[in-house]
């Protein structure tokens, strides 16, 4: 097995943990859990986006830090796995945020909570397209 299989399957069993330990904390109900879901997704995202940047400004900048390539997977199948897995952990760590509050009454399962919180991230979307205009949100209608 090469180097770079073997840093894919790594960095894709990492990411398959963190989305285990998000859907662990909607079940269980674990806050604990789903905030260190969320810091850890997000820390990964920051880094990957900070190392784009970095490459985009250096193109021998992997070449001087061989390190930083832990964090891009090498093939578009593995990649494909980490962002499916990110998005899993990114919801699933969210959702988890609302079990156990006053945004998530007690007649609801623990398997509402990923779909209260895609709403939640889709309105909050819906409102950022949409834009604003001296303090008020300007719809594609008007």
């Amino acid at each position: 097995m090469s180097k770079e299989i073997r840093t894919d399957v790594g960095l894709v069993f990492i990411m398959f943990l963190l989305s285990a330990a998000g859907m662990a904390s909607v079940f269980r109900g674990y806050r604990l859990l789903a905030w260190v879901v969320v810091a850890s997704s997000d820390f990964y995202l920051f880094s990957v986006l900070l190392l784009a940047a970095l490459l985009s400004d250096d193109e021998d900048f992997l070449k001087r830090h061989r390190r930083m390539t832990a964090f891009l997977p090498g093939t578009r199948t593995a990649g494909l796995l980490v962002v499916t897995l990110l998005i899993v952990a990114v919801i699933s760590g969210f959702a988890g945020l609302y079990v156990g509050t006053e945004v998530f009454s007690l007649v609801k399962t623990p398997l509402d909570a990923p779909v209260i919180e895609l709403r939640h991230s889709m309105s909050v979307n819906a409102l950022w397209v949409r834009g604003v205009k001296d303090g008020v949100v300007v719809s594609h209608a008007s």
